[in-house]
């Protein structure tokens, strides 16, 4: 039980707002999977020519469709949906329908600011959902899991809800494709998501995700924005917390380093003048007297010797720092330009070097499997957390006239030896009755398994110890140049770059095509604990890649690890091997040709 509410609202219909600097969103496309009906009870279809926009901080009720008893406009304008009863439903609408237009693709902005609070002593839940939809009628919606938005009746996708949700959901239930229990989704006709990520906002300050815990009771900023074809959500938090003050630091070069006075604002013409007069006396400078007679001591010694001593002392300092940290963790670095030398790479199975030097995970062919690891196990931290960070290039050929699959998996294991693993959509890495693996593995999937939690065919995941994705997200790229994430087609035959950094608590992944930068923004970001899941602080990287039915060629063309962030190899996309182009199965040419041979040589007998 707890209390929603909604403390400031903006919308603005065909235009589009800009972002927000500091955060990143979650972007996940949605093509084709939200059509309004042609005769809507809410929405207008008129030429488009209008903009709609509405923005409001004191709510009433003038403005609003408001239903339940318990949903209304407390005295201080705050819009409440529930109060901290069980089994309430509340919904609040825009009382005059947006007008859209009937030729061009559905396009808006909405920011709104709420807030989530539990009542002491229960558990909090279930959530708020944003909604679209061509009528305010949600008589037949339940509570609980269904946030008033849907009903059991709706767990399949129907054109006939006609209904977008984005749900700010605080209970996981798995069955929705749920991968937390303080999530953010995307929700289509279906209370089934299509797109999900745990609550969080990236911050360019310190470049990665940081969590939001929405039960706080504090007020959080929400930001959906349609393209027509790709929708974008972001949250943060309502405020900034930020510590100023000082730091200093001496060397071989030493001083007293003082503050002595300061003055701060957040408001440029209100610093307090500093009176000088009342400022302490800085201590005048002297020479230090404890190490003076070793000063006088080594000015009596020979040049010889005052080089000896230096020599001596740089050797002692090298080893104190070794004694000071015995368990930091040991940089292990390397770069794969092609693989033809095939140093330190260990192959099993269908994975093979082709003479141009790239490597092959598995050919167009069915029900193979191929792995490719780096033979020296990586030594992590006993005591710190688990970092590191990897830069490849891929690509996945299908076969002409065949689906392509299955996909390429980055792994992370205490082991190399995945002889258990089956082939198709376990990807050369988890089998059907995978329990107790200690696996991670960022997949490049290109079929759809929805016992997987996969929420399309063409997308990317993040699998702890089975198949069951924790993160997935439809395969794009966040392009800075365009403002908006941008489709990448896995099974395109091109080459692909993958990035995968972890610092200690949380996981990024991004994608991009050959010629694009890394994208500012991560396709997908998990807060995980590595050092848990690996109790063993030796572990080996590498690749896997599977077919079945569906076929393709699975290479990797280039590859970057470093266990320190800053220290990956630069790709230089002139040196890379060209990947083969697909092409048909030849195996049947002969066969075709000795049938048309046989056709024309009793044409000419007749």
């Amino acid at each position: 039980m707890f209390y929603h509410g909604i403390t400031g609202v903006s919308f603005v219909k065909g235009s589009k707002r800009r972002l927000l600097k500091g955060y990143k969103m979650h972007c996940i496309e949605v093509k084709k999977i939200y059509t309004l009906d042609p005769n809507p009870l809410c929405f207008i279809i008129g030429n488009g020519s209008l903009a709609a926009s509405y923005s409001d901080y004191h709510f009433s009720s003038s403005h609003l469709s408001i239903k339940s008893t318990r949903n209304k406009v407390v005295p201080s304008g705050l819009l409440q949906l529930t109060n901290t009863s069980m089994n309430q439903i509340g919904h609040a609408f825009y009382k005059k329908p947006v007008e859209l237009s009937s030729s061009k693709p559905l396009s808006f902005s909405t920011h709104f600011v709420c807030a989530l609070v539990p009542k002491k002593g229960h558990e909090g839940g279930h959530g708020i959902a944003f909604l679209v939809s061509p009528s305010r009628d949600f008589s037949h919606a339940e509570a609980t899991s269904y946030l008033g938005a849907f009903n059991a009746s709706a767990l399949e996708s129907s054109p006939s809800s006609h209904v977008l949700a984005v749900e700010l959901d605080t209970i996981w239930n798995p069955e929705f494709n749920d991968v937390f229990n303080n999530h953010v989704g995307i929700d289509v006709n279906s209370p089934v998501s299509v797109g999900v990520a745990s609550a969080s906002y990236y911050s360019d300050m310190k470049g990665k995700n940081e969590g939001i815990n929405l039960l706080s009771g504090k007020p959080i900023q929400v930001w959906v924005d349609c393209e027509g074809t790709v929708i974008n959500v972001a949250i943060a938090p309502l405020k900034f917390e930020l510590f100023v003050g000082f730091s200093a630091a001496t060397g071989a070069a030493v001083s007293d380093q003082y503050i002595l006075g300061w003055s701060f604002s957040t408001d440029r013409g209100s610093l307090q003048r500093l009176d000088i007069s009342r400022l302490v006396e800085v201590p005048h400078s002297s020479a230090p007297h404890k190490k003076l007679p070793i000063i006088l001591l080594i000015r009596t010694l020979s040049a010889s010797s005052l080089v000896m001593s230096c020599w001596l002392l740089h050797i002692l300092i090298i080893s104190s720092l070794h004694l000071i940290s015995p368990s930091s963790q040991q940089e292990t670095s390397f770069v794969y330009e092609n693989f033809s030398s095939q140093e330190n790479l260990y192959l099993d199975k269908s994975a093979k070097v082709l003479p141009s030097g790239l490597l092959q995970l598995t050919s167009a062919l069915d029900h193979q499997i191929g792995h490719a690891f780096y033979k020296k196990p990586i030594q992590f931290s006993s005591s710190g957390p688990v970092s590191f960070s990897t830069h490849f290039v891929c690509a996945m050929v299908p076969r002409k006239g065949i689906e392509g699959g299955h996909g390429i998996a980055f792994l992370v294991s205490p082991s190399m030896d995945f002889s258990h693993a089956q082939a198709k959509r376990f990807l050369g890495a988890f089998n059907a009755s995978t329990n107790g693996s200690q696996v991670l593995a960022v997949e490049l999937d290109t079929l759809w398994n929805p016992e997987f939690k996969d929420t399309k065919s063409n997308h990317v995941g993040i699998d702890v110890n089975n198949p069951i994705s924790i993160g997935v997200a439809p395969a794009s790229y966040y392009s800075d140049m365009n403002r908006k994430n941008e489709s990448i087609n896995l099974l395109s035959g091109k080459p692909v770059q993958v990035w995968v950094d972890y610092d200690g608590t949380m996981l990024n992944v991004s994608i991009a095509p050959l010629k694009v930068k890394k994208p500012s923004r991560p396709l997908l970001s998990h807060p995980i604990n590595l050092s848990e899941i690996f109790p063993n602080t030796k572990l080996f990287v590498g690749f896997s890649a599977a077919t079945g039915n569906a076929v393709s060629g699975h290479y990797i063309i280039w590859w970057s690890f470093s266990t320190s962030r800053g220290s990956l190899q630069p790709l230089d996309i002139s040196r890379l091997v060209e990947v083969p182009h697909s092409s048909a199965p030849h195996k049947k040419l002969p066969i075709i040709l000795l049938v048309c041979l046989t056709f024309v040589v009793f044409s000419l007998l007749a």
